[in-house]
Order: C-alpha cells, then sequence, then structure tokens
C-alpha cells in the first residue's frame, strides 16, 4: 500500500464535496496517499482521473435509493444525492474493468456488491484469485 493512490468518493454538500477525515487519516498511516474524488457524473473525466489512481474506497454515508434497483421508497430514507450514487457507479465501473482494487465501506460496499442498477441480472463481487 505504500505511495499507492487511493481515490475516496466524497459526499455532495450543496456546493462543497465533504469526506470524513478518519478516511484520510487511515490511509496515511499505511503510506498511502489518499485523494479526494471530485463527484462527477462524466464518465470520460471519470476514465481519465482512474487512470491516474491504484485504488478506489467507496466512503459510506446515508442511503442509496431504492430506484436504482427497481424499488420504490417503503419506508423515510435519508437518501444520497443522486449525482453522488451516479458518480460513485460510474467509478466501480470503471475501476472493475481497469481491474483495480476496490473498497466499499458501508453504503459504499452496498452499491459495490448489489447487482448493478444498469443491469441487475450482475453482481459486482470480485472473484476469487
Amino acid at each position: 500500500m505504500k505511495n499507492s493512490i487511493v481515490g475516496i468518493t466524497s459526499d455532495i454538500k450543496g456546493k462543497f464535496y465533504e469526506v470524513e477525515s478518519f478516511y484520510f487519516e487511515s490511509l496515511l498511516k499505511v503510506g498511502a496517499i489518499p485523494v479526494m474524488l471530485p463527484m462527477t457524473t462524466n464518465k470520460n473525466d471519470i476514465r481519465k482521473i482512474s487512470k491516474k489512481i491504484n485504488s478506489l474506497l467507496v466512503s459510506g454515508s446515508r442511503d442509496i435509493d431504492p430506484k436504482f434497483y427497481g424499488q420504490v421508497k417503503k419506508f423515510k430514507i435519508n437518501s444520497l444525492d443522486i449525482n453522488r450514487t451516479i458518480s460513485e457507479i460510474n467509478y466501480i465501473e470503471e475501476f472493475a474493468k481497469q481491474k483495480k482494487k476496490i473498497l466499499g465501506i458501508c453504503g459504499g460496499c452496498l452499491l459495490y456488491t448489489s447487482p448493478s442498477p444498469r443491469d441487475r441480472t450482475r453482481c459486482r463481487m470480485p472473484s476469487s484469485g
């Protein structure tokens, strides 16, 4: 992990991006170089960014809107900004395509391991090996 550049997804709060400092502190302790990623939905930008970064940390936060899985809300939830969810899906898909390491925390893990919102028959679980 030493000197590995780790991109961290962030929350969107109005005109600001936000990430818990714990992620940066933990990565620095193990010798990684953490960087906060822009939460863009532009796939070309994500492709360019991902080529410069060694691995992806999909940070945790609020709930993923059930409509991404073809479901309706049955209970009150605290949904993520829709652009954050789309951005994280695009980052996950791009990093997976490049066979780079991905770690999802809480909702990030759910987004990474659940069937794809775009193709509900596919699962993003990494193969063992």
